[in-house]
């Protein structure tokens, strides 16, 4: 009966460590999941901190919408042009936010740039505070690792004072800087135009 009992007990005791060690091993295995996973979170933050710092850093209006034209992220310079906080913007459409009108031009390209996928550049020009605006705009289709198509993403750039200052150049080139007439070039052009 002893080395019965002592059979039991020791194979009891194998049992254990056994159990013991199996699961000492899932755990190590199971801590170096956690340990990848805290490590690809990780680097997830800080690529998603990188574009944020990139996306802030410009003084470009950049936003992105889904499909249904409802914004996912603007960018702090964006909101500011719409004059709201970038929190009222997201999760709403242009026909939301904006008159008619303004939507309209808003998302005039929208369509074209859906059905042909490819990025377009253009000027455009829409009322703010303090006036219209002339902004460069570029404009391509927001896509998932597939390549599907999930919405837009929208880079403007304000031109208003360049433009200006090529209107006055022009205007410059062709006027007498003193008496603001037209100058003998434009009076040569206008001379040419009237031959042909």
């Amino acid at each position: 009966l002893f080395w019965g009992e002592t059979f039991t007990f020791l194979l009891g005791v194998l049992g254990l460590t056994a159990a013991g060690y199996g699961f000492w091993r899932v755990s190590r295995r199971r801590a170096r999941e956690l340990a990848e996973r805290a490590k690809a979170l990780e680097a997830l933050e800080q690529s998603h901190s990188t574009l944020r710092a990139v996306i802030e850093g410009t003084p470009d209006m950049v936003s992105v919408r889904d499909l249904a034209g409802r914004y996912l992220l603007i960018n702090s310079a964006g909101a500011r042009a719409a004059g709201l906080a970038a929190d009222q913007i997201v999760g709403r459409t242009n026909a939301e936010l904006f008159s008619p009108e303004v939507a309209r031009a808003l998302s005039d390209k929208d369509l074209r740039v859906l059905e042909t996928g490819e990025t377009v550049t253009y000027e455009e020009s829409a009322p703010a505070g303090d006036g219209m605006r002339t902004h460069l705009v570029t404009k391509g289709v927001y896509r998932d690792q597939r390549g599907f198509a999930l919405g837009l993403l929208r880079i403007a750039r304000d031109v208003t004072e360049r433009k200006s200052a090529e209107a006055r150049m022009a205007h410059d080139a062709l006027h007498d800087p003193l008496t603001g007439l037209p100058n003998r070039a434009r009076f040569l052009g206008d001379l040419a135009r009237l031959r042909e």
